[in-house]
């Protein structure tokens, strides 16, 4: 099921469709001074959304490559690489405080990410799936107890937030998060 037709059996999970591995390959995550991370796309968004060199903490590109912004005339600027390598540490800590300071704005919750190599999945394949043309999950595959597959392979469950909002979203795409469950292999079923 491509996550759009008709609805899945209870318990089943939806799938999330194909992913287009040309922009997550090539994409970048920016982490501005406030400690929000956005996806890009291409160099060339990113560097559309800023003026200063100052306005960012970190970019990166998938292979956890460091970049930076600098000058680069009449008001722009370019991204250039990093004098200095990614603190995965620090990125651990500013991204789990992001899901927990922002969670409609990052409600994709994985395993606690315990190496470099996860971590960057997990930012990259979040932002990708949040933030992209067609954000995922759709409104329309959300509903109570539902589990739901993203297109890298990821199963969720759908979890109230646990917040006053709830009295003004009810019912709402809004007030759920959804948190990573095991895979369930042909020998549990």
């Amino acid at each position: 099921m491509d996550g759009t037709a008709g609805r899945a059996p209870e318990g089943a999970p939806v799938d999330g469709g194909p992913v287009d591995n040309r922009l997550v390959g090539s994409g970048l995550v920016a982490v501005d001074d406030g400690g929000d991370f956005s996806y890009y796309a291409t160099p060339g968004a990113l560097e559309a959304d800023y003026e200063y060199p100052g306005d960012l903490v970190c970019v990166l590109d998938r292979r956890g490559g460091a970049f930076q912004l600098a000058a680069a005339g009449s008001s722009r600027v370019k991204l250039v690489p990093a004098a200095a390598a990614v603190d995965y540490s620090w990125l651990r800590k500013a991204w789990l405080e992001a899901q927990r300071r922002h969670p409609h704005r990052y409600p994709l919750r994985r395993f606690y990410p315990d190496s470099r190599e996860t971590l960057l999945a997990a930012v990259f394949e979040c932002l990708y799936l949040r933030w992209t043309a067609e954000p995922w999950p759709p409104p329309s595959d959300v509903a109570a107890g539902r589990i739901l597959a993203d297109p890298f392979g990821h199963r969720y469950k759908a979890a109230k937030l646990p917040s006053l909002t709830q009295l003004c979203i009810r019912n709402s795409i809004k007030n759920a998060i959804f948190v990573e469950i095991p895979a369930v292999s042909d020998s549990q079923l």
